[in-house]
């Protein structure tokens, strides 16, 4: 699935995943690597627990959306930014 980031807050469910996510980054870094992802985001409705359960994906690992997270003008204009790197 591709489409533009989605915003802070939103629920998605991922390929293969048990259990849905909520997206509270994007342009995230794992910690032991130098690869760049699209998103990072803790289990729903767990919430972050220890930094181990962060979860880092990318917009392609997306099955389904569940709900679409609050966005401003400020956000939206964050999120392109950063789109527009990551597509690079």
């Amino acid at each position: 699935m591709q489409f533009n980031l989605i915003p802070l807050g939103s629920v998605v469910k991922l390929e293969g995943a048990a259990k849905p996510v909520v997206v509270h980054g994007y342009e995230q870094q794992k910690y032991d690597s130098k690869e760049i992802y699209d998103y990072i985001s803790v289990p729903f409705p767990e919430g972050h627990i220890r930094p181990d359960y962060s979860i880092f994906f990318n917009r392609e690992d997306i099955e389904e959306v569940l709900h679409v997270g609050y966005s401003t003008p400020e956000d939206k204009k964050l999120r392109e930014e950063a789109d527009s790197r990551l597509k690079k």
